[in-house]
């Protein structure tokens, strides 16, 4: 929980200050109440439940998803990269700073292993049973129920965010990247990795690296680097000073 030290959670909401008790956190100013679930503090606002979310939701697609997590960059690769080597790419792009770091769709923690061993720490899913499975592995982490597309930090609290995979199963990837810029530092850094195709499939945003780039650029980010990789596409983008 050292995360908690360093950023406060908001009201996705409101933006405003949480009222906290052992059981739920209550917005300073709508009054909106949050409760926790299973020890995490629920902050999700309501959205359309689809059919994604519902699977991501089951307890045996949490307990499966890690062995699919350490075999899938291969697999979208063509055995051009490893899962290992992703996430020297992760720690590499955040060398040299000391956090705090966000996790965004953290799943079952894929990427805190190497973030909580540079800083403080906060991972967001959406999913009650991929949050569970991440607090097995990395209880260190600072965990929270929260969607991609409404943040629930103030603006400006990290000085690194990661965004794998989970990019590709959002609705609206573009107000969620636009939730990361808001909530990133100046010059602060965003590692991305995700899945390309040419549109939606099965609910998923399969974009061409074209679209990715256009995308990150609607939301104010500059493309630092980028590797493709057959049908994966990894890279760093930068939030421009003020």
């Amino acid at each position: 929980m050292e995360g908690l030290l360093v950023v406060k959670p908001v009201s996705p909401c409101c933006l405003a200050r949480l009222e906290t008790t052992p059981r739920s956190a209550t917005c300073s100013q709508c009054g909106r109440a949050f409760p926790k679930k299973e020890g995490f503090l629920d902050l999700r606002l309501p959205t359309r439940r689809r059919l994604l979310h519902l699977v991501n939701n089951l307890p045996l697609v949490a307990r499966i998803y890690p062995f699919w997590r350490r075999h899938s960059t291969r697999l979208l690769t063509g055995g051009g990269l490893t899962h290992r080597a992703e996430l020297a790419h992760l720690e590499a792009a955040f060398s040299g700073l000391s956090g705090p770091f966000l996790d965004v769709g953290t799943g079952s923690g894929a990427y805190l292993g190497p973030l909580v061993g540079l800083g403080p720490t906060f991972g967001v899913d959406a999913s009650l049973a991929f949050l569970k499975a991440a607090r097995r592995h990395h209880p260190e982490a600072t965990l929270l129920l929260a969607r991609a597309e409404a943040l629930p930090f103030p603006k400006e609290s990290f000085l690194g965010v990661a965004f794998g995979p989970t990019l590709n199963e959002l609705e609206d990837p573009r107000r969620a990247l636009l939730e990361t810029a808001r909530v990133l530092k100046p010059e602060g850094r965003l590692f991305f990795a995700l899945a390309l195709g040419r549109g939606r499939r099965f609910g998923l945003w399969l974009p061409t690296e074209e679209e990715v780039v256009s995308t990150f650029q609607e939301a104010g980010f500059l493309i630092l680097w980028s590797r493709k990789q057959k049908r994966f596409l990894l890279g760093v983008a930068e939030k421009p000073p003020k």
